[in-house]
């Protein structure tokens, strides 16, 4: 047998891997960046490095769904603003603009190479009334191009031609400051899709020409824009389901006339009303507007008015409210309350907010009063700011009942200020 000699594996070639370093001054922005993760997400990152740009347009996605600019260049100092709208360029849903800067802000998108932001829906247009009217109009009619699927528009320079018929697809208009009779009648004959309009300044405002707007549903107007003939015009509006009036600085007999004349227009179609009595003086006026002739009338809201130890029997009886609200009225009583309650037997909510009068007797009355008419009179629930004396004590007393619950819903107080009138949809329009 022959023998074979056994030899020692020959050593494996040493294998030097070299790693290309790279210099920390090269990109210190990103170093800075690194060096705040651990050494546990450092690792991912390096793991996951060619995901990394899908990832951070993924993560843009869900933070910033708005293109505001004012905050964006504090933020992203040179070109990195540029880089950062040309990625995002089809997933922001909003844009906001400085009216003093909007001609920087234009140029600053055509140089990233932006035509247009095709899925910006809605548009603010800030202004700093500071620094007065003196800002160039002309980049404004840039906007309709750059933003072709805009459906709400912001506006909070004052105005005086128009524009914003050039968005084909306008559905919401806000308008802040004095609005032109020219501009106003670019709405009315070139806003087709219209539906909500706002006009929030505190100039003259000729509303002639409104009745062509014939898809508008909700408007909002200087209470002393509505006059007899623009009344006529106004609720010509076929589909028109809510009017909010801003009383502004409008005396108290212009405001009642208005509200008279709007009652007198709808008066079979008025579904709710808010009025806000701070510059109507004592409640009597109440009388005055008749509102017992208005049989579909389910909500009443009554904030910072003067009930001066008004008879509320007076007022008759509510056969169909069924949602009622005080607010912030400081005179109002127990038995007001009581008596307006007993007026109005399918009552369901009844807002008492800020009406530091009542005390924990309205509780007892309210309860013992619909004990009383329990046979077909539904539940009343009450909303109680918590925190208060009333709201303590229903915690106390009325957790074991059913005639009276705790409402929970608070209201949305952005608007009490003003009138509103809320009216029937025609069945077409629900």
């Amino acid at each position: 047998m022959s023998s074979s000699t056994l030899t020692a594996p020959a050593s494996p070639k040493s294998v030097e891997v070299k790693y290309k370093r790279v210099r920390k001054d090269a990109n210190v922005a990103l170093f800075g960046v690194l060096e705040k993760f651990s050494v546990a997400e450092q690792v991912t990152v390096r793991r996951s490095s060619r995901q990394l740009p899908k990832a951070l347009v993924a993560v843009w996605r869900e933070m910033y769904k708005c293109l505001d600019f004012e905050e964006f260049q504090k933020q992203l100092p040179g070109d990195a603003l540029k880089q950062f709208v040309r990625k995002m360029r089809r997933h922001f849903f909003s844009v906001r603009f400085n009216c003093d800067q909007l001609q920087g802000q234009l140029n600053l998108l055509e140089r990233s190479g932006i035509q247009e932001l095709p899925g910006v829906h809605e548009c603010v247009v800030k202004w700093d009334s500071s620094k007065g009217d003196c800002f160039a109009k002309w980049p404004l009619h840039s906007l309709p191009k750059l933003l072709p699927h805009l459906h709400r528009l912001e506006l909070h320079m004052p105005l005086q031609w128009g524009f914003f018929e050039q968005f084909g697809r306008l559905k919401w208009l806000a308008l802040h400051e004095d609005v032109s009779t020219e501009a106003l009648a670019a709405i009315w004959l070139g806003c087709g899709r219209l539906k909500c309009l706002q006009i929030l300044g505190r100039g003259t405002t000729d509303v002639t020409g409104i009745s062509k707007s014939a898809k508008m549903q909700e408007l909002t107007l200087p209470v002393v824009a509505v006059k007899e003939d623009s009344a006529s015009e106004i609720f010509q509006l076929p589909h028109l389901k809510f009017l909010e009036l801003l009383q502004q600085d409008a005396p108290a007999e212009t405001t009642l006339q208005v509200m008279s004349l709007v009652l007198n227009r709808r008066t079979m179609d008025i579904k709710t009303l808010q009025i806000n009595g701070s510059r109507l003086g004592p409640v009597d006026w109440l009388h005055g507007l008749e509102l017992q002739r208005c049989p579909r009338l389910d909500g009443l809201m009554l904030i910072d008015c003067q009930f001066a130890g008004l008879d509320v029997t007076t007022l008759g009886s509510w056969p169909r409210l069924c949602y009622a609200a005080f607010c912030h009225c400081p005179d109002l009583t127990d038995k007001q309350v009581k008596d307006f309650v007993h007026g109005s037997p399918m009552l369901t909510q009844l807002y008492l907010i800020g009406c530091t009068q009542l005390t924990t007797k309205v509780l007892f009355d309210l309860f013992n009063m619909r004990c009383i008419q329990r046979l077909g009179t539904p539940t009343l629930g009450l909303y109680l700011q918590e925190g208060e004396l009333l709201h303590k004590e229903f915690k106390l007393n009325f957790t074991m009942q059913t005639t009276l619950e705790l409402l929970d819903t608070p209201l949305d107080d952005s608007h009490m200020p003003n009138l509103q009138f809320i009216f029937l949809q025609a069945e077409s329009d629900q």
